[in-house]
């Protein structure tokens, strides 16, 4: 502390990761089984002089310093009169293939049997909403906010109807291996196409794989995987199309930075994001999971269309206007403003209940 001395004790077992009981020293000492039990504590202390707070739960990890619970958890057992419990997803929330019907993972599990504690559920897209509410009701606590559109650029820029650009970190829920198969199909077809690749790997498994693969189809001169890049206009301002071949996305920004810059995007109709933004065959492409040839066709046939893909430009920066900032801020300020449920369940709490404020 300030005055040099001890307050707080945790203990951890050499070579374990994992933090296990705490100890908070003073005039109250306490103990506390776990983390998570500390961090209520500290929580409904610091918030007993907020009059209306609200708290917002948007990581539902387990991480060595709460092996046995997450941030739901310890959020949803927070005891305050007046406290505005709020839940957000950014992540799909089902188990592989991660589409609906294929289960849900565990922490979303557990989430969604608790949402008695929770006064309002925001997701980004209506599909995940529908998915939700079918799984564990509580429908009517359940809002949509989608992502926030980057400004449009306004660069004057030649289409190079060639150039075709991917961006995603190499990871088996991005699917690069669907992205190499459409780009197969599409540089059989002609040869003067490329695939940029804007993302990274972990020098892993799924890196090596990948590279075996685009040497078996045959590509490596044709794919380039790029230096990182903070500057989205050096990505997209004069590509034809972007591909998104994810199985399992929240609602990727990529949609929105590539529509910014007029490029349309050929999407697979996977969980969450693409069916929210993408007008097929207006801003871009969509089709089911796993449609490479199907997609390829779409992107050839685009190659050789410049006044389509000048139509797909205009529509592509028309579908910003759904996407505002306004628009954003309208609807978080909405529920922000809101009261906490009357009916909401509150978990067991540690020390006094925080009666007044």
């Amino acid at each position: 502390g300030h005055d040099s001395t001890c307050f707080l004790t945790i203990w951890q077992t050499p070579g374990d990761p994992k933090w296990g009981a705490s100890f908070l020293h003073g005039e109250n000492p306490r103990s506390f089984a776990t983390m998570g039990e500390l961090y209520k504590f500290a929580f409904e202390r610091k918030l007993e002089k907020d009059a209306e707070p609200a708290i917002v739960s948007e990581f539902r990890e387990n991480l060595p310093n709460l092996p046995r619970e997450n941030v739901d958890d310890i959020v949803g057992g927070i005891r305050h009169p007046n406290l505005l419990k709020i839940m957000t997803a950014h992540s799909n929330h089902l188990q592989p293939p991660y589409a609906s019907g294929s289960g849900t993972s565990p922490n979303w599990a557990r989430a969604g049997r608790n949402l008695d504690a929770w006064d309002r559920l925001v997701l980004l897209t209506d599909a995940q909403k529908k998915d939700m509410a079918e799984e564990f009701g509580h429908e009517e606590i359940m809002q949509v906010i989608g992502q926030v559109a980057p400004e449009e650029s306004n660069r004057a820029t030649e289409i190079d109807p060639y150039r075709i650009v991917l961006v995603a970190r190499i990871h088996p829920k991005k699917r690069l291996d669907e992205a190499m198969r459409v780009f197969a199909h599409i540089v059989a077809a002609e040869p003067r196409a490329r695939l940029e690749v804007f993302g990274f790997g972990y020098k892993d498994a799924e890196e090596d794989t990948l590279a075996e693969l685009i040497d078996e189809l045959g590509i490596k001169d044709s794919v380039k995987f790029m230096p990182f890049t903070n500057n989205p206009s050096e990505i997209y301002a004069t590509a034809l199309v972007t591909l998104l071949t994810s199985a399992s996305e929240g609602f990727p920004l990529i949609l929105l930075e590539s529509m910014a810059h007029g490029v349309p995007v050929a999407a697979y109709d996977a969980n969450y994001g693409p069916r929210d933004v993408i007008d097929d065959d207006r801003n871009g492409f969509l089709m089911p999971f796993g449609e490479n040839r199907a997609m390829a066709e779409q992107v050839l046939a685009l190659m050789k269309n410049p006044g389509k893909r000048n139509d797909m430009a205009l529509e592509c920066r028309k579908t910003l206007m759904r996407f505002t900032k306004e628009n954003f801020v309208t609807r978080w300020m909405e529920i922000l403003n809101t009261d906490p449920r009357p009916n909401r369940i509150v978990g067991k709490t540690i020390g006094p209940i925080v009666s007044q404020v």
